[in-house]
């Protein structure tokens, strides 16, 4: 449902009156705005101020009488009359893609702070340049709530549209036959909603486009997974990243799972089976059964290749029983296994390293199914693209 308050956003030109014409439409309705806003060229400003605003008779000053509102009833003055810029300088139009760019920034930095939790947002595109109609609505995509605010345009009687003295039915300064309030239409626009928090906003409409670019690009046709194991790091086009060791071990092991072909990683399998044979002072692990024991070698080979020159062979125990038992091997404490902690490291770590939303950079995530103690674990990222150094 839309609040009770609301706010009129709109972009300006030649034709001023596609303000006055869209507060008057919507006061006939029960919607009165209590704020006005409007972006526009250095030239719509100066056009604007004269026309609306003007000291003595403004149009907007007429409408408010012919409303019978108040002047303080609603806030619109100078200040609100936005003139878009790139780096302090007013822009005519966008010449080329990185003004446009440019514009859009400026506007989205203005258009964040309009967006209020006890206001609905209306805004039209109909007047001003069409680019800057087109990043208004690109724009209050990005920023708008369902059921709350609205897009739209105006549109008038082909002959009034033609007249720069007319501004709204019912003007006093209008010195022509009367107007018929239904040759003033506004029609709603359908909007796409994002559903991101605050906090997921990205910061200018550059970033978000380069976002969606990478997105786009990844949901088509993703990128090879690059793991050098020595230097445990990772590229995903050109995006590369550094893992801890133990990180890149389990990158690698789930990793090597999907490219050779094999099922997915069951916990439970292992955990169950696994058990420790102790040697003199060393740990040696062993499997019941012909699948652990694969599984035994699968695991020291993808451990000797990425801790590959050190001491390993204590060492390796305690990394398999860590990360299936969450104690050291042949010890009797211990928490969580180590995988799942390294699981939730390596998502944050590509997700840093992408720019992307968790929803696309998922094919590069070690994902699970089932319960918690029966998980399988795997990568849904088709083996042809997994490439090791």
């Amino acid at each position: 449902m839309r609040s009770s308050k609301a706010v009129l956003v709109a972009v300006l030109g030649n034709t001023p009156a596609i303000l006055t014409e869209a507060f008057y439409f919507y006061a006939k309705r029960g919607i009165v705005f209590s704020r006005v806003e409007c972006f526009t060229t250095s030239e719509g400003r100066k056009l604007a101020q004269a026309t609306l605003l003007g000291a003595k008779n403004g149009a907007f000053r007429r409408l408010l009488t012919t409303l019978r509102l108040r002047r303080n009833d609603v806030a619109f003055d100078a200040s609100s009359i936005h003139v878009l810029s790139a780096g302090g300088n007013a822009l005519r139009d966008a010449a080329d893609a990185d003004e446009l760019f440019t514009m859009a920034d400026d506007m989205y930095r203005h258009m964040r702070s309009l967006f209020r939790p006890d206001e609905s947002v209306y805004a039209t595109i109909a007047g001003g340049r069409k680019s800057v109609g087109a990043c208004l609505s690109m724009v209050f995509q990005l920023f708008a709530r369902p059921q709350r605010d609205c897009l739209f345009h105006v549109v008038a009687d082909s002959a009034l549209e033609r007249d720069p003295k007319f501004f709204f039915p019912g003007d006093p300064a209008w010195r022509k036959k009367p107007v018929s309030d239904d040759l003033i239409k506004c029609t709603e626009i359908p909007v796409l909603y994002w559903p991101w928090s605050e906090a997921k906003r990205p910061e200018t409409f550059r970033e978000l486009w380069e976002q969606r670019q990478r997105e786009l690009l990844i949901l088509a046709d993703p990128p090879q997974l690059v793991i050098n194991r020595k230097k445990h790091a990772g590229r995903i086009g050109n995006a590369e990243f550094v893992m801890e060791p133990v990180e890149c071990f389990h990158y690698c092991l789930i990793a090597d799972l999907r490219k050779s072909g094999r099922d997915a990683l069951r916990f439970a399998d292992i955990r169950d089976d696994l058990e420790f044979v102790r040697e003199g002072q060393i740990a040696r692990p062993t499997f019941n059964g012909k699948a652990g024991q694969e599984f035994l070698q699968h695991y020291e080979r993808v451990f000797r290749e990425v801790f590959s020159g050190r001491a390993y062979q204590e060492r390796f125990a305690d990394r398999l029983s860590q990360d299936f038992l969450g104690v050291n091997a042949g010890r009797t404490t211990g928490g969580d296994p180590a995988l799942r902690t390294s699981i939730s490291n390596i998502r944050k770590t590509i997700l840093k390293a992408l720019k992307v939303s968790p929803e696309v950079a998922s094919v590069y995530f070690i994902e699970n199914i089932g319960r918690r103690n029966d998980a399988r674990y795997f990568l849904r990222l088709d083996p042809e693209k997994i490439i090791f150094e």
